[in-house]
């Protein structure tokens, strides 16, 4: 509860902040021809939708705990969609509040644009002040990613298609303790390198794995099993199926040829393990027919 007051303290304090500093001679100063619609352009919108997309990453979460909710036919779909609307509204007014304060142009070069944002408005004292407030709150996003996301080895771990020492839960806590010590040395790991590199390496490899693979999912549970019992249905099904589809392969392609290759190597060696641990366990597609 606590990491949650300091996030909304923190991103109140930006939108309050942009709003009252607001100069719309700077948030609307494009630069020469910055809406001509080239190869170019659309290269680079592509590109800076992955880092944007990035940004929405945990709407989902609600989807690994779903065992865990009261429910949940209810509660997650309502989750998710409140959750893509409250961070749209939030990006939206601390991206326009920045560029209406700072110079786009100085603003592209800055290690720390929040600390700056501030700097700007009250002075140094409110820059140190943010920064310690952006670092709770980086904090308070970790801890929230880590025990969603530690339900994914877990899961699969319980299935038969991940290493089963992964699928314990803590004798007293009765959380995945070991599938949580994995997921946050891999974190701890990744904090190492150039962390914009690994942004566009792992939305390549989850565009794959996860965002085309469960939109096609939908179409196909949809076609085969129509007749199955679904507690919430998708609005004005097919189109934002086949909207979505369209964007994240656009934006896959836009990433370049190396996070393409490491999307498509990613999928490969995990199709790899799947279909060795399916072999060893005579489960599809090795399984033998039942007569």
């Amino acid at each position: 509860m606590g990491l949650w007051v300091a996030m909304i303290v923190t991103t109140l304090l930006v939108v309050i902040t942009g709003i009252i500093y607001f100069k719309p001679s700077l948030a609307w100063d494009f630069p020469p021809n910055a809406f001509n619609f080239n190869f170019e352009y659309l290269k680079g919108l592509g590109k800076g939708s992955a880092t944007v997309l990035y940004l929405f990453l945990g709407y989902d979460q609600i989807c690994y705990l779903g065992g865990e909710v009261r429910d949940p036919g209810r509660t997650i779909p309502r989750a998710v969609v409140y959750s893509v609307l409250a961070v749209a509204a939030i990006e939206v007014a601390m991206s326009i509040g920045f560029i209406g304060v700072i110079p786009w142009r100085e603003a592209m070069t800055s290690q720390s644009i929040g600390s700056l944002f501030m700097e700007r408005t009250y002075g140094a004292w409110a820059g140190q002040l943010l920064a310690l407030l952006i670092i709770v709150t980086a904090f308070a996003s970790i801890f929230a990613l880590l025990l969603g996301y530690s339900r994914v080895p877990y899961a699969a771990a319980q299935d038969g298609v991940f290493f089963r020492w992964l699928g314990e839960l803590h004798p007293d806590k009765a959380f995945p303790h070991r599938s949580l010590i994995l997921v946050g040395t891999a974190a701890v790991l990744a904090s190492f390198s150039v962390w914009s590199r690994w942004i566009l390496a792992l939305m390549a490899a989850r565009i794959l794995i996860q965002f085309l693979a469960r939109t096609i999912g939908v179409i196909v549970l949809r076609r085969k099993n129509s007749g199955q019992v679904r507690p919430f249905s998708m609005w004005g099904y097919p189109l934002p199926a086949i909207l979505s589809l369209t964007g994240y392969i656009y934006i896959f392609l836009t990433l370049g040829l190396n996070y393409i290759l490491f999307g498509i190597l990613t999928i490969a060696a995990g199709a790899a393990v799947f279909l060795a641990a399916s072999w060893k366990q005579g489960n599809w597609p090795f399984h033998k027919a039942t007569p």
